[in-house]
């Protein structure tokens, strides 16, 4: 199982293309003749933060257009529906009306369009919802679903919207919000720095995937629940190993290591870490930031294992 001559590094390149132009304008679709949309101008902010349900909000400032630069636009509707990942008893909720935004309650920006600034409140979804957020948890998720009135009644909302126009995120991401149910830590230090790790009982594929007990990492802030770092993998067997760069969700207090592709091969089949279907996730304190744990697969397939690991480390902070 550890004879490495089948392993073979992959070099890829990466082609990084831009998800959204800002300057992408609604002219440029065959829509904008006939229907009405918003754009938006600052990404959706906010957080629906378990912590801190009363004080979370999420949203956005759009801009309208129509074919008359937005003048037709009458309201910016909002409806909230819960799909649940186990909290309220594991009982979805439909969508129900939520929020409504007239053209009274709009400024004109620079460009002569009709803006508005809106937040969509946690305690408020909640509420409309009929449910008790002491029964919620990590991973619940909020879909707000918007549709715009125009004057003469007809609406436009996401599933009005053709696939060219709702398939850039400047449009698509107002007329569709999901705000999944999360925990936030108390600053951006947190989980971050220098961790010992300490490895077992099992061992990886080719020794420790992450290095051996001892083995000092460091954390750095990649999402507001997210953290990474580089190792090498399987420096034991591997000869010193390659560096690969993991990253860890935090999710209220358990933790999740999300699939990594290792740009390497064995026997044919790609090597990879991640939570796996076996792996249970690891633990930690969302307040306090000394020790937590981590439970992966190291999944090394083709004809160079004959088995998936589940492996677990202890992280402990310097």
């Amino acid at each position: 199982m550890k004879n490495i001559k089948y392993i073979t590094l992959l070099f890829a390149a990466i082609i990084v293309t831009a998800c959204g132009d800002p300057d992408l304008r609604f002219e440029q679709f065959e829509e904008a003749k006939k229907g009405a949309f918003a754009r938006n101008l600052s990404g959706v902010t906010g957080a629906f933060d378990a912590g801190n349900i009363a004080g979370s909000t999420v949203g956005a400032t759009v801009e309208f257009y129509d074919e008359n630069q937005g003048q037709n636009v009458a309201s910016y509707s909002w409806t909230v529906e819960y799909r649940s990942n186990g909290g309220n008893n594991g009982n979805d909720v439909a969508a129900v009306s939520f929020v409504t935004f007239n053209s009274s309650q709009f400024t004109t920006n620079a460009d002569g369009l009709p803006e508005l600034t809106f937040t969509l409140g946690f305690q408020d979804a909640l509420d409309a919802l009929g449910i008790d957020g002491l029964t919620l948890a990590a991973g619940d998720r909020f879909r707000f679903d918007a549709t715009i009135t125009k004057t003469d009644g007809s609406t436009y909302g996401f599933l009005q919207h053709g696939p060219n126009l709702i398939s850039q995120p400047p449009f698509s991401a107002l007329a569709r919000i999901d705000a999944n149910v999360v925990c936030l830590f108390a600053n951006d230090a947190m989980f971050t720095g220098a961790y010992e790790l300490t490895l077992g009982p099992t061992d990886g594929v080719w020794g420790g995937p992450f290095g051996e007990s001892g083995n000092i990492v460091t954390l750095v802030n990649s999402g507001a629940t997210e953290r990474q770092f580089t190792t090498p993998y399987g420096e034991r067997d591997l000869g010193g190993g390659f560096p690969i760069t993991p990253t860890l969700s935090f999710v209220c207090d358990e933790v999740f290591v999300l699939d990594t592709d290792l740009g390497a091969s064995c026997g044919g089949a790609g090597i990879r870490v991640g939570q796996g279907a076996s792996a249970g996730p690891g633990n930690f304190d969302l307040f306090d930031d000394t020790t937590f744990t981590i439970n992966f697969s190291d999944e090394v397939l083709g004809d160079c294992a004959g088995e998936i690991p589940d492996i677990t480390y202890t992280f402990v902070k310097q």
